[in-house]
């Protein structure tokens, strides 16, 4: 799992919103949160600003192991 996600489940935001209030698709967002994507700085700075964390709380993998 996605530190994005995880952190997106936590606050109760959709990746609709998201993509929404970042001004970026819905597609975007979900390569993001399902690691298809990597997160750029930049994108991950304006994200982040949006969650009310820093990037490198959603940026990276959660290790569930």
């Amino acid at each position: 799992m996605t530190k994005l996600r995880l952190v997106l489940m936590s606050k109760g935001i959709t990746g609709k919103q998201l993509a929404e209030l970042a001004g970026v698709s819905c597609s975007s967002v979900y390569k993001y949160t399902s690691n298809n994507r990597a997160l750029s700085e930049k994108v991950a700075a304006r994200f982040a600003s949006i969650l009310g964390v820093e990037p490198k709380d959603i940026m990276g993998l959660i290790n569930e192991g």
